[in-house]
């Protein structure tokens, strides 16, 4: 095997006898101790062989009945249990027993405890996960579960059956990345399961632009700024179909009580990394009327940061009255994407801005008191003890304020910019419940109760089923923001500043089988215009088009029309710009070589094909235009923090104002306009194109712009990179560098219910394991995988092994 090998060759190389019982650290490199993982007893080897793969039966004393789990041939495990408690504990064990790396590798992640097995090259990212607050997010998020006993009950029960399997291992059997980074095995705590949640909300609404914003709009000033970055742009189609009204007494707050916009100074440091573009997700369903068997059909697949293992985690669940099907993120108890035997389910992100930064006013040079409405007040000091491998532990403080934790402080030590993040509040309800209570229900009533926990990261939550019904509601905790609040750094000194009151769940957008026999959402924003509140936030403006325009057609729909919509390379920026540019063109002055190309791009059919040059060609004349129209913006991020203009607002500019200042390059002594702009970044095109093929390079889209789907721990030899294929953040196939489409699933709801469904990877997180990457060549070649929900275990195809979980006696 790959790895084997490298261990082999790196051992040699370093001379094994140095090694042999320890570490030896070199500079920038923490090396495995050698002695342990070359033991024949316990060391890589034995987790090459199948020991994970037979047949169990123990006892224990966490169960009040009988749990048997079968696995099937792709190694999903269907649970039987006679109660819900029970069913959760073996979740947990099920979870653990394939994934009890990526559980212990999250956790330290969100905690920010990396270093105290990775050394000092993770130093860094622990002080950010730190001062962004994620542990004291968790430990308030424990404070308000522990008010719903009963809920309480059910994820012990999910984070003993996680310990239930960690007990289990030994030297022998502990996961292959535990014993290359010489990693501790620790018990799962309710406290680990918080920062797994809170690390998902860092990824789907940690994003904030207030710093960025801030900054260039006291560079260009209000008018400028207004003009390039405006909060929506001129073709939207939002989530909720205009067709729906609010026929409700919004919330009054007047623009004292939400508080004054301030543009007061930016902060120029370093921010921390954010989400790239491509991070979301598609869903949608049709109606009875729209499907060829006469009943909905759903679809979902979430667009996140591919790795290996999977996020997810699919497995079944069976209790009295209920049969689930879907897919798990270990550490959270439930099924976030699924179906029963009466409905469907799933996700995509809201988008919504949620962060808030506001400037402190501190009263001391010890910066320990601050103002608040004319008020003094006493800030929170933790201090952080960070351990780091092989070095002495580094202690970070960290100050807390009204608002949140100090994220960031001016280079010159004078501003300090807290945090008020949603996620960090203390809930109101027990967020874990949502895919507990959401997944064992039978009709909408039941799925809008089962799901009403749902605090943030707010999520498009769709839904269809049996009876004919097809729903989708915004849901999530949202403030009620009025005049622009959140959009840029706010004076911290003024509580009327905070958010003041937020939008009440019934009053959060909805649709229920809307006329057009369709509900859809792939990150754009939620409203049209006759929605009350304000809201801004980043939202995604091309595959949510794609997806309309499918749907509208005046015909009915098949699973495999889903199937092949999620696996469409069609971009409709594409659309949007290219016509645009085309005729910006100045083809007179083009040579006859050039032309070639040229015409290649006109008769593209804007399609990002793994197979396709052209779709290259477009790629890099496009990212060339967008580079040189924003020189100037560029040019500001000597200064300070900047972000981008839009794409979308690019196409309007390009198209509605082609001779404005913004295509003037700052550089040169001509006053360059849009075509300028078009023209040179054309050349600039044929010249990048010309270089790779004499250099050798491909210019197919998919060798040129390959998948990398990296190991958790950035471990070559158990990652999947330079893979070829098709996609793009802006078509539905929303593959990007190392993100995409990362659980594809179509459900259709006829009384035998069928569904299909493939993530890129493999049930089991050992690398040297034939399941790791078993279903790699089904996803990145378009397949599905047939899941089956069999509802008694000795149904279920394909059987492989099973674990009889008994009560201890």
């Amino acid at each position: 095997m790959q790895f084997m090998k490298l261990i082999i060759s790196g051992a040699l190389t370093l001379i094994l006898v140095l090694f042999l019982n320890g570490n030896i650290n070199i500079p920038g490199v923490d090396s495995p101790p050698f002695g342990k993982l070359l033991n024949p007893s316990s060391g890589v080897w034995k987790n090459g062989e199948n020991s994970n793969y037979k047949n169990l039966n123990f006892e224990s004393d966490q169960l009040t009945s009988p749990v048997q789990i079968i696995y099937d041939d792709r190694m999903v495990p269907h649970i039987y249990a006679d109660n819900l408690a029970d069913a959760l504990l073996a979740q947990g064990y099920v979870e653990a027993r394939h994934r009890f790396f990526q559980l212990d590798f999250i956790k330290r992640l969100a905690s920010g405890t990396l270093s105290e097995v990775l050394g000092e090259r993770t130093l860094n990212l622990d002080k950010q996960q730190r001062r962004k607050g994620l542990k004291y997010a968790a430990e308030n998020a424990i404070k308000g579960w522990q008010n719903f006993p009963e809920s309480v009950n059910l994820i012990e029960n999910y984070i003993k059956g996680i310990n239930l399997y960690a007990r289990q291992l030994t030297d022998k059997t502990k996961p292959i990345e535990h014993k290359l980074i010489d990693m501790p095995i620790q018990e799962f705590t309710m406290l680990d399961a918080a920062l797994v949640s809170k690390w998902m909300a860092d990824v789907l609404c940690g994003r904030s632009s207030d710093i960025q914003y801030t900054n260039l709009r006291n560079a260009l000033g209000g008018e400028r700024f207004d003009f390039l970055y405006p909060d929506k742009g001129e073709i939207v189609e939002p989530v909720i179909p205009s067709s729906v009204s609010y026929d409700f007494d919004s919330l009054y707050i007047s623009d004292s009580e939400s508080g004054d916009l301030s543009f007061i100074k930016g902060y120029e440091g370093d921010l921390y990394p954010q989400s790239p573009k491509g991070i979301g997700s598609n869903n949608w369903a049709v109606g009875s009327e729209k499907s060829t068997y006469n009943a909905p059909i759903f679809a979902n697949d979430p667009h996140l940061n591919l790795t290996l293992p999977s996020i997810w985690y699919e497995l079944s669940i069976h209790i009295p009255g209920h049969n689930i099907y879907g897919v798990s993120i270990p550490g959270m108890p439930g099924l976030m994407m699924g179906f029963n035997d009466y409905i469907a389910w799933g996700e995509t992100n809201v988008g919504q801005d949620v962060k808030d930064y506001f400037l402190i006013n501190w009263v001391n040079k010890e910066k320990n008191e601050y103002l608040l409405d004319g008020k003094t007040m006493v800030a929170e000091v933790r201090v952080e003890t960070i351990p780091i491998k092989g070095k002495s532990e580094v202690k970070d403080t960290v100050l807390y304020t009204h608002w949140g934790p100090i994220n960031y402080s001016s280079t010159d030590g004078e501003r300090d910019y807290a945090m008020r993040w949603i996620s960090i509040d203390v809930p109101s309800k027990p967020e874990f419940m949502t895919f507990i209570d959401g997944m064992m229900a039978q009709n909408y009533d039941q799925y809008l109760e089962g799901t009403e926990a749902f605090l943030s990261p707010a999520q498009n939550f769709a839904f269809a089923s049996k009876e004919g019904d097809i729903a989708l509601r915004v849901n999530g905790l949202l403030p009620a923001k009025v005049n622009g609040d959140g959009k840029f750094i706010e004076d911290g000194s003024l509580s009327s500043n905070d958010w003041q009151a937020f939008i009440p769940r019934d009053q959060n957008p909805q649709v229920k089988n809307p006329e057009r026999g369709f509900i859809a959402s792939a990150n754009q924003r939620s409203t049209y215009n006759t929605y009350p509140y304000y809201y801004n936030g980043r939202f995604e403006y091309s595959r949510n088009r794609s997806i309309n325009e499918f749907l509208r057609e005046d015909r009915q729909f098949s699973v495999e029309d889903m199937k092949a919509f999620q696996l469409n390379n069609r971009s409709m920026q594409a659309i949007d710009a290219l016509p645009i540019i085309l005729n910006l063109l100045d083809e007179s002055q083009l040579s006859t070589d050039n032309n070639s190309y040229l015409k290649e791009v006109k008769e593209w059919d804007y399609t990002y094909d793994k197979d396709s040059e052209v779709a290259t060609y477009y790629d890099i004349w496009w990212s060339t235009i967008r580079n040189k129209t924003m020189d100037e913006i560029f040019a500001l991020s000597d200064s300070f923090n900047i972000t981008y203009p839009e794409e979308w607002r690019l196409v309007e500019i390009l198209k509605d104002h082609p001779e404005d200042e913004i295509f003037d390059i700052v550089e040169t002594a001509k006053v360059e306009t849009a075509s300028d702009i078009v023209f040179d970044s054309y050349i600039s095109m044929v010249e990048t194109i010309e270089k790779a093929k004499r250099e050798g390079r491909k210019i197919e889209w998919g060798a040129y712009a390959p998948l990398d789907i990296f190991h958790l721990a950035r471990i070559p030899a158990f990652s999947s990179t330079e893979m070829n294929v098709g996609g793009h953040p802006d078509a539905l196939n929303a593959i990007g560098s190392t993100h995409g489409p990362s659980w594809r699933m179509v459900v259709q709801l006829t009384d035998d219910i069928e569904a299909y469904g493939v993530f890129p990877g493999g049930q089991d997180g050992n690398p040297l394991s034939p399941y790791y990457l078993y279903s790699m060549d089904e996803w990145s070649s378009g397949n599905y995988h047939k899941l089956q929900n069999p509802t008694e275990p000795e149904k279920v195809n394909g059987k492989q092994y099973s674990i009889i979980l008994n009560p201890k006696k």
